[in-house]
């Protein structure tokens, strides 16, 4: 009867997250399509984020690291793994480096449901599109790499989503608005990443993507002093997968912008001290 009590108990909060994390996803990307598209599936927000992550793999995954890698409890995603296998959406299989273990894929209704949250995504991004962008700022986790140079290997990436021609067309038609992309205006060839995955030290390798945008109108872009993504986010216990992009838009006197950008560069490559130090009249950072 404890036992009983306890599990009870682990799964409503377990629901509790995950409903938390449902309601933060639809209000940073809520458009009808978005909504509409969810409801559709009928797939709690644990198979959603399970599916999109075999997709963007474009591999098979054992429910142990897919349970890992999205932070989620390994009966948990057992549950998630066990419905989509019912529905169509996977397929099961033992894995070889632990019998005790399955390893899943997606058969072609999974292919469809990422698929159709991004149509929905697109969409979204298609309305931004008709707006007026005389003084805007659009900034957020766009998913969306705009170009090569916004992923450490683009090969890797071929055919996934986050590059796909699609999704770049629709992000270039926001741009030509007149939105600049700040970050990349003051970094116009370095390597700058904004996303790491859990797995394998992608961080620590710096193999990761600029999905995580900040775009501007042009009397924004002017006003901007200084636009870095903020790696010492992404270290310690229990960080999120994705770095925060810092737009600083304070006019300071020129010493204390030096002092400032110094304390920044803290963390940053030997290249970009350099940088910093030698030009505090036309820093590009």
């Amino acid at each position: 009867m404890q036992a009983s009590a306890i599990a009870g108990a682990t799964d409503r909060e377990e629901l509790s997250r995950d409903m938390a994390a449902l309601a933060n996803y639809l209000l940073r990307t809520a458009n009808m399509g978005t909504f509409n598209a969810i409801a559709e599936l009928d797939l709690s927000f644990t198979q959603i984020k399970a599916l999109c992550a075999l997709e963007a793999d474009g591999e098979e995954r054992s429910v142990k690291a897919l349970a890992e890698s999205l932070g989620v409890s390994l009966p948990a995603m057992s549950r998630a793994v066990d419905g989509l296998f019912e529905r169509g959406f996977v397929l099961r299989e033992e894995d070889t480096a632990d019998r005790r273990m399955k390893r899943v894929g997606l058969t072609e209704a999974g292919h469809s449901v990422p698929r159709a949250l991004n149509e929905a995504r697109l969409s979204a991004l298609q309305e931004l599109v008709g707006a007026d962008a005389q003084d805007a700022l659009v900034c957020g986790d766009i998913n969306i790499a705009p170009a090569d140079i916004d992923v450490f290997d683009p090969d890797a990436y071929a055919g996934h989503t986050h590059v796909t021609p699609p999704e770049r067309a629709a992000l270039a038609k926001l741009q030509a608005l007149g939105l600049r992309d700040v970050v990349r205006d003051r970094w116009p060839s370095e390597r700058v990443f904004t996303y790491w995955d859990y797995r394998a030290g992608m961080f620590h390798r710096d193999l990761g993507m600029r999905i995580d945008l900040v775009l501007a109108s042009a009397p924004v872009a002017e006003r901007v002093r200084a636009a870095w993504v903020d790696r010492q986010a992404r270290k310690g216990t229990g960080p999120s997968d994705h770095a925060p992009v810092i737009v600083d838009q304070i006019r300071l006197h020129r010493r204390e912008r030096l002092h400032e950008l110094a304390a920044i560069a803290m963390h940053m490559s030997q290249q970009a001290r350099h940088r910093i130090m030698q030009d505090g009249q036309g820093l590009r950072m």
